[in-house]
């Protein structure tokens, strides 16, 4: 099955005053400012955009221009994330015609879901909003993990795992590469729900750690000490470590925000939100449903040694889910 994407679809029909279709009409369609004119008038440097379409562009001065076809009807459509109703004119006009016999120039809007790239698939760097796509090419060669989360599920719809909060699937970089799928609990935007919350995005210190929790002794991979993994390490000393993710250089353990505490995420193996606690779970593929299959421990061992090797200490989380919300 493929993803949704949101649409709205502006549509209407034209007819003469006997009711007759009327083609040729020409129909623009444009909005009433630009986002410099919003800007101006809020004194605000930043819009505020609803964070279930992601940190995306609204676009500003838009003007297209139809002609109605033979039956009198036009349509428009527009990405829902690239515009504001309300701040719209749609105006008719036809070479010598007079705009005062033209009848039932009837303006209605919806908004559709168009059928777009499947769940086992990642969302292209190109196909990703301007403010993401710029953030990813920021860090694209940079020496850090870069997670685009590309997609959300609601708790309740038919993809989510029963009982689970919600899911959020992303895909996972180093070096402009893709190194692995992954899925996590839902992103939340008011509150976090224990045990049911993915770490906000931001840039995060990570580092390879051990664990008291017995569950996850399976993802440790042994390797011997730098002396900094963590700073108490000996490099004498092999241990079992897997990523922690969190704000302390030193241990990365505590992910702080002013709606969010957790007790540092980690990157490891399993198959969907409900082997998750916050931290984020990784495999080699995803089906289409958005669980992750095929081998996750091996991946998350891969992760890890390549963590190791390449002494990275930064992983970069980009959320950007315009593409992909699925509602429950």
């Amino acid at each position: 099955m493929a993803e949704e994407e949101y649409k709205s679809i502006f549509k209407g029909k034209i007819v003469a005053e006997d009711g007759t279709p009327l083609s040729g009409v020409n129909v623009t369609f444009k909005s009433k400012n630009n986002i410099s004119e919003l800007i101006a008038s809020t004194g605000e440097t930043d819009i505020s955009i609803n964070p279930t379409t992601s940190d995306v562009d609204i676009k500003g001065n838009i003007k297209e221009n139809t002609v109605t076809n033979e039956n009198g009807e036009w349509e428009f459509s527009f990405p829902t994330t690239d515009i504001n109703p309300d701040d719209l004119t749609i105006t008719f006009e036809k070479e010598n015609y007079d705009l005062k016999n033209i009848t039932n120039p009837t303006v209605t809007s919806e908004v559709t879901l168009v059928l777009d790239i499947p769940l086992n698939e990642f969302v292209p760097i190109n196909s990703l909003s301007t403010s993401a796509k710029n953030k990813f090419e920021q860090y694209e060669q940079d020496n850090v993990l870069v997670l685009v989360r590309d997609g959300r599920i609601e708790a309740g719809h038919p993809f989510s795992k029963p009982g689970s909060g919600g899911r959020t699937i992303g895909s996972m970089y180093y070096k402009g590469q893709l190194i692995a799928y992954t899925v996590e609990d839902i992103v939340r935007y008011d509150k976090k729900i224990n045990l049911q919350t993915a770490i906000p995005a931001g840039d995060y210190y990570i580092n390879l750690d051990v664990t008291g929790n017995d569950n996850l002794t399976n993802n440790y991979v042994k390797l011997k000490g730098k002396g900094k993994y963590p700073a108490n390490w000996s490099p004498n000393v092999t241990k079992g470590v897997f990523a922690r993710v969190g704000n302390d250089n030193a241990n990365a353990v505590n992910v702080i925000n002013p709606k969010f505490n957790f007790g540092g995420a980690r990157i490891h193996a399993g198959s969907s939100e409900n082997s998750s606690a916050g931290c984020i779970i990784v495999s080699n593929l995803r089906d289409n449903k958005g669980y992750l299959i095929g081998n996750s421990l091996a991946k998350s061992f891969e992760i890890t040694k390549l963590i190791y090797d390449n002494d990275i200490t930064r992983i970069i989380i980009i959320d950007d889910f315009k593409r992909r919300i699925y509602k429950k």
